[in-house]
C-alpha cells in the first residue's frame, strides 16, 4: 500500500498524503488483485446494471463514485464498454485469457466477451480518483 502513499501503521496519522503517483495506476490496472476485483465487478454489471449498455455503464459509475455520471462521463464510458465488445468479440482468446485472473470465475451463462468488456469498463472506473480519495 505505500504505492498509495498510506502510512506503516506504526504511528497515527491524522491525514494522509495525497498524490497520484504514475505506479497507482499501473497497480490498478494490472495488479491481479485488482483485475479479479474488475472482473468481479464487470459480472455484477451485467447482472445488476440493467438491460441496457448505457444503464450498466451508469450503475457501474454509481457503484463505484458514489454519483450518478455527468451525460460527458456516461458517454465516454459507454464508447469504451461498446469499443471493448467489439475487441473481445473479435479476440475470444483475450476474453478467456483476462477472466482467468485469481480465483473469481465467471458464470458460464454469461457470453464471455461481454464480461471481459465489462470487466475492463470496470477495471477504467475502479482506477478513477474518484475511486481512491474521499475528497
Amino acid at each position: 500500500m505505500l504505492v498509495f502513499d498510506s502510512t506503516t501503521r506504526e504511528v497515527c496519522t491524522v491525514r494522509r498524503q495525497l498524490t497520484m503517483t504514475p505506479l497507482q495506476p499501473l497497480v490498478l490496472l494490472n495488479d491481479p488483485q485488482f483485475v479479479e476485483a474488475a472482473n468481479a465487478l464487470g459480472q455484477r454489471m451485467l447482472r445488476q446494471g440493467g438491460e441496457t449498455p448505457r444503464k450498466r455503464a451508469a450503475w457501474a459509475f454509481r457503484e463505484v463514485a458514489g454519483r450518478w455520471p455527468t451525460y460527458d462521463e456516461a458517454q465516454v464510458l459507454l464508447e469504451l464498454y461498446e469499443q471493448q465488445i467489439a475487441y473481445f468479440k473479435n479476440e475470444p482468446g483475450r476474453a478467456a485469457r483476462l477472466l482467468k485472473v485469481g480465483e473469481f470465475r465467471p458464470d458460464p451463462q454469461l457470453a464471455l466477451e461481454e464480461v471481459a468488456a465489462a470487466a475492463t469498463t470496470a477495471g477504467a472506473l475502479l482506477n478513477l480518483d474518484a475511486n481512491l480519495m474521499l475528497r
